[in-house]
């Protein structure tokens, strides 16, 4: 899937989210991690292959917001109890976040006990880029070069099946599509 976008004001991020089954709930990234890191706040993790459910990639703020965002994630893979599913590679390192709830759920609840019970699908972000969170907790908005404006972008990603029969995860995907 190639995407284009064209900034002419503000943009909190660049890309594509969808719904997937709540089935593929575990979740394996070639990326930065393990911990949520954004384009403002990323120093302290490595490139590596990490594992976890999706309980523990989402982040639990007092008040409600996005989370769970990892940056320089080469591929993503959303995969079953039977480690079925899917996996995503990007053309270039992508921006991906994956919650067990809905983006309108997040944006409307007021207090994290909302959030429960999870729907019955992840929503999975694919971005390009997502903006930094900002000015360390004194409520400064994140710089204004983040995501410039009026510039023209261009990113795309691979959406492949995946099973323990199409060989290591690892292997699986970073094998060229042609």
């Amino acid at each position: 899937m190639e995407n284009q976008f064209r900034v002419e004001d503000f943009a909190p991020r660049l890309g594509t989210q969808m719904q997937i089954p709540s089935q593929f709930s575990n979740i394996t990234w070639y990326g930065l991690g393990p911990v949520e890191n954004y384009i403002d706040r990323k120093d302290s993790e490595i490139v590596d292959v990490h594992s976890m459910p999706i309980e523990e990639f989402v982040y639990d703020y007092v008040e409600p917001q996005e989370n769970a965002n990892r940056i320089d994630v080469r591929w993503i893979a959303m995969l079953d109890k039977d480690s079925k599913g899917l996996v995503a590679v990007g053309v270039e390192p992508l921006s991906v976040s994956a919650w067990p709830y809905s983006f309108e759920k997040l944006m409307k609840s007021e207090h994290i006990n909302e959030l429960r019970p999870f729907d019955d699908f992840i929503t999975l972000n694919l971005d390009l880029i997502q903006m930094g969170i900002g000015g360390g907790g004194c409520g400064a908005i994140p710089r204004e070069d983040m995501i410039p404006n009026e510039i023209s972008y261009k990113y795309g990603f691979y959406l492949r099946p995946y099973s323990p029969k199409s060989g290591k995860l690892e292997a699986f995907a970073r094998t060229k599509l042609e």
